[in-house]
C-alpha cells in the first residue's frame, strides 16, 4: 500500500508525505514500516504501543499531516492509491 502510494503521489506531485499510524500491530507490521521509513523520506509512521482503535488511529494520522490537501485510506488494499492521480486529475 505504501509503495503504491508513493507511485500514485510522484504523479501529481513533489510535494507530499504519506502518514501510516501503526495501531498497535502485533505482527510484523511494525518492523515492515520502520525499514521502508528508512527507504523512503516521504513516510511517516506512527506507532501506537497498544490497540486504541480506528477513530484514534485517524486522528492521530490527520494530527500528524502538515500539507494542504488530505487523502485517506485503510491499509487492507480496499482502495486503489492509484485512482487518486484521476481525482487530482479531475479537481484541477
Amino acid at each position: 500500500m505504501v509503495l503504491t502510494a508513493l507511485i500514485a503521489l510522484r504523479q501529481v506531485t513533489d510535494n507530499f508525505e504519506i502518514i501510516v499510524t501503526d495501531d498497535g500491530s502485533t505482527d510484523y507490521t511494525g518492523q515492515v514500516l520502520r525499514e521502508l521509513e528508512h527507504r523512503y523520506p516521504e513516510l511517516k509512521v506512527l506507532h501506537h504501543q497498544k490497540n486504541l482503535g480506528y477513530g484514534t488511529a485517524l486522528r492521530s494520522g490527520f494530527s500528524a499531516a502538515t500539507k494542504e490537501w488530505i487523502f485517506y485510506t485503510d491499509g487492507d488494499a480496499q482502495y486503489n492509491p492509484l485512482e487518486l492521480v484521476n481525482l487530482v486529475t479531475a479537481l484541477r
